[in-house]
């Protein structure tokens, strides 16, 4: 029991760890032109460091097609984020809304069941929708106009499948570019200098290199940009690839170096398993010596008992198999909600997985078993069959202590690894923010109506529960904010330090 309760935490530990890396490297691996796809990326210069942006200017796409006409696959994006639509009286916030132009399913390969996103999205008042959001708005009808934000009506004109979870891109629905006003972002959109949510990505040729294109943007960036901002833009292009391994560009990112801290961690685990069966093994040996005395007896040889004993083993292995099968698939379902990400198990269609499984049991089999059956085999059958065999003094003693040692320390590393991050976690929540948040609601406003703005503020003020209101463009611990620059002027005029704006109302004692 001890040995098969061991070897299945072990085993479950290593394939929910095998299915979460696998993944995170998975991420962006659909796209047919993958490995030719960079994002436009730049890194800001100032007196505060450098400054890693992933977003470009909206003029970009527009610009870089007219400079390099020797690259036609050029997209860019805007997302939204979460936006009101309503379609009659019905409204509903919708998350992850994207503004997109007419090559962005040229460049991408997300499936349309319907509609020409190359014609459409080139059109102003487009919109296609998600098969899921579809259903959920359109109720089986097929044509609707929606309002987006109160500020635009999009008419849909197709239907496209979900997005993968294993997509950097996600989105509910997508509205052409064209579509995109100033009432959206509050600037004009024509500014270079204006960085908001605005992504753009290219398809190079094969022809062409990506270093090529990046010793060109130095005169691009002169062209487009002020004197003094000219000099702080280094653009770059950035492979598909890298994206969500980029802490630098994206805060959703994860790191290499945690995927293998993950692994090291699932072979830390499998090993104390392991180490447990053969120090059982060893140390009940002396249990079956008189069976093996008996055997060689008969004339067995040390290698039909290496096999017989790794035979025994490779049983008790995938019967622990079976056993960490059955708890993964308990498991995941909590593991996914906990982690917001959507691993599954599927044993008859996930090749890789198949293999990983039939790799794993052998490995186990052989690093549990083969040291065991080695010291099994070896037994003399006439000391055994005198009672004179002992485990005490001997070479697999020795072992038996090497590996208690190791298999402590491994043990006490991890336990206290997960006592120093549980501690973290509870400071995380437990920390205070700088304000008092008991009592407090943020409601995101459906438009920038300053009318309907003070309105709003004079019913709250009627209401005796409400002590105090404020208006602002996120909550402050959002990610919502304005950036910016400033400099001293006493001093270089060139020494920008960059700083990041909240934009506030009136704010009472009472809320601070």
């Amino acid at each position: 029991m001890i040995n098969v309760l061991g070897l299945s935490i072990g085993i479950t530990s290593c394939i929910i760890l095998f299915l979460l890396i696998r993944y995170e490297l998975s991420f962006d691996k659909f796209h047919g032109k993958g490995n030719r796809i960079f994002r436009v990326v730049h890194d800001q210069e100032n007196a505060s460091g450098t400054d890693y942006g992933e977003v470009t200017p909206y003029p970009f796409a527009a610009a870089f097609r007219n400079d390099f006409p020797e690259i036609p696959l050029v997209t860019q994006f805007h997302d939204q984020g979460e936006t009101l639509v309503a379609i009659g009286a019905e409204k509903q916030m919708v998350k992850t809304v994207l503004f997109a132009d007419s090559l962005f399913f040229e460049v991408f390969d997300f499936k349309v069941i319907s509609g020409n996103p190359l014609k459409d999205l080139g059109e102003p008042g487009k919109v296609f929708l998600t098969k899921s959001l579809a259903e959920k708005l359109l109720k089986g009808e097929q044509k609707a106009t929606l309002r987006l934000a109160n500020l635009a009506d999009v008419e849909v004109v197709g239907i496209i499948e979900d997005p993968l979870p294993n997509s950097d891109i996600q989105f509910s629905m997508i509205v052409s570019m064209s579509t995109l006003t100033k009432d959206f972002i509050n600037f004009d959109l024509d500014q270079w200098g204006l960085n908001s949510a605005g992504y753009s990505y290219i398809v190079l040729p094969e022809t062409i290199s990506e270093t090529k294109i990046e010793e060109q943007f130095k005169p691009f960036v002169l062209k487009y940009y002020d004197a003094e901002d000219e000099k702080q833009q280094t653009y770059r292009l950035q492979p598909l690839s890298e994206i969500h391994f980029d802490e630098r560009y994206n805060s959703n990112s994860v790191s290499a170096s945690v995927l293998v801290v993950l692994g090291l961690l699932g072979v830390f685990i499998l090993s104390l398993a392991c180490i447990n069966f053969i120090n059982l093994a060893t140390a009940l040996a002396i249990k079956k010596s008189k069976e093996i005395g008996v055997r060689k007896t008969l004339g067995a040889r040390r290698s039909q008992l290496t096999y017989y004993f790794l035979g025994e083993t490779l049983i008790i292995t995938l019967f622990s198999l079976l056993l960490s099968l059955g708890l993964v698939e308990w498991i995941l379902p909590w593991l996914n909600g906990f982690l917001d990400k959507r691993l599954t198990q599927s044993l008859f269609t996930d090749g890789m997985l198949l293999l990983f499984l039939f790799l794993l049991t052998a490995f186990v089999t052989v690093c549990s078993g083969l040291y065991p059956a080695f010291i099994l085999s070896g037994f003399n059958p006439a000391a055994v069959l005198k009672n004179k065999i002992s485990t005490q003094g001997n070479s697999g003693a020795y072992v038996r202590k090497v590996l208690v040692a190791f298999q402590f320390l491994i043990a006490q590393a991890l336990i206290i690894g997960t006592l120093i991050v549980a501690d973290q976690m509870d400071h995380f929540r437990k920390s205070p923010l700088g304000f008092n948040k008991d009592a407090i609601v943020n409601v995101q406003m459906p438009n920038n109506n300053e009318e309907l703005h003070e309105s709003f503020r004079s019913r709250l003020a009627s209401n005796p529960d409400i002590l105090d209101m404020s208006f602002s463009i996120g909550a402050p611990i959002s990610s919502n904010r304005f950036g910016t620059s400033f400099r001293l002027t006493a001093k270089d005029k060139e020494q920008f330090y960059d700083v990041s704006i909240k934009i506030a109302g009136k704010l009472s004692d009472s809320m601070g």
